[in-house]
């Protein structure tokens, strides 16, 4: 088959309302019922032709979830990088996210950054490159859930966040503990 969106007259980063159309108008140029007897043949196959190319670019459309070509292609350049975060090879993960060039740095990429930068726990950083990825795309429902996560544990209402503390120490934490032991009851002294 010749390239679909040739054929339907379409650019290849239209959505699904923009391909309906210019097939309506095709088709109504080239329905068989409305051409004349000589031209019948012709028709057929170049109605036959609008119908496959309609039929792919709807389900590819429909498959991406709405996204041009042009979106899918930039996803498709994170998938190893989603499947090595997942696997919890971090380090592979951000060098990949690393190698990709400052101009190719869009929502996704800021995303995955600041998701490998807070399993780190480098929330202020993770911070920076989530508010990135909001802002190149306020409705994408995942970066504005990481947005979000975000938010809650720096001001404490999930987990324990203290900035100002040495090492991101909270008060709860190991040394805290065993100096509370100690002090009441004496277990940590030398005899």
């Amino acid at each position: 088959m010749k390239d679909p969106y040739e054929i339907l007259g379409v650019d290849s980063r239209a959505d699904e309302q923009t391909v309906r159309a210019a097939y309506k108008k095709a088709a109504a140029k080239y329905h068989p019922f409305l051409s004349d007897d000589s031209e019948n043949n012709s028709a057929k196959q170049k109605m036959s032709e609008l119908d496959e190319a309609y039929d792919f670019i709807i389900s590819r459309l429909r498959d991406s979830g709405g996204r041009s070509d042009d979106d899918r292609q930039s996803v498709s350049e994170y998938v190893d990088v989603r499947k090595l975060i997942a696997d919890g090879r971090l380090d592979d993960a951000e060098e990949i996210l690393d190698g990709v060039g400052k101009a190719s740095r869009f929502g996704e990429w800021n995303y995955l950054k600041a998701y490998i930068l807070y399993k780190r726990g480098w929330l202020d950083e993770a911070g920076d490159y989530v508010s990135r990825a909001v802002k190149s795309d306020p409705r994408n429902e995942e970066f504005a859930r990481l947005y979000n996560e975000l938010n809650d544990s720096k001001s404490g209402s999930v987990g324990g966040y203290f900035p100002g503390l040495a090492l991101g120490c909270a008060p709860c934490s190991m040394c805290m503990s065993l100096l509370c032991c100690d002090i009441c009851c004496g277990c940590l002294r030398r005899k």
